[in-house]
């Protein structure tokens, strides 16, 4: 370890440890988990009712889909996993070499929305015509439309 660890630190931690394993606590631990649960797949639905089931990635795509799955007890045909499963056709296609799917490497394409935003704001796009074609062409390359 590169740094020691404080005691403060250790009796917490040996404390949660013991917290997890007596039993006495069970019914406040389920509860809290429960809760904890809930809240996080109405964030979930929010955010594919938002994105329209796309969500804000591939990562969350994922995750959301698996947990409306698992909602659901694994019906395919349930109304949210049809949505699910039409929508991740968005983040794959075939290349030379097999299957892809679209990630996020960076910020480039935010900060390249937000300087085209920016001129269109200032109401110079017209001024810089090569430089509009070529920041619509790298969105368009970049982003799922």
């Amino acid at each position: 370890n590169y740094s020691p660890i404080p005691w403060v630190m250790k009796t917490l931690q040996n404390a949660l440890a013991r917290y997890e394993e007596w039993s006495i606590f069970q019914p406040f631990k389920q509860y809290v988990r429960q809760r904890g649960l809930e809240f996080c797949f109405e964030y979930m639905v929010a955010e594919d009712l938002q994105t329209n089931f796309i969500d804000i990635g591939p990562v969350n795509k994922v995750l959301n889909m698996i947990s409306h799955f698992h909602a659901t007890g694994g019906d395919l045909k349930h109304e949210k996993i049809v949505n699910h499963m039409m929508r991740a056709q968005d983040y794959l296609w075939i290349a030379e070499d097999g299957m892809k799917m679209q990630g996020y490497n960076g910020s480039q394409c935010w900060d390249t929305s937000f300087c085209i935003q920016a001129l269109y704001e200032a109401q110079l796009l017209d001024e810089f015509p090569e430089l509009t074609k070529k920041a619509w062409s790298y969105l368009e390359r970049t982003q799922i439309l």
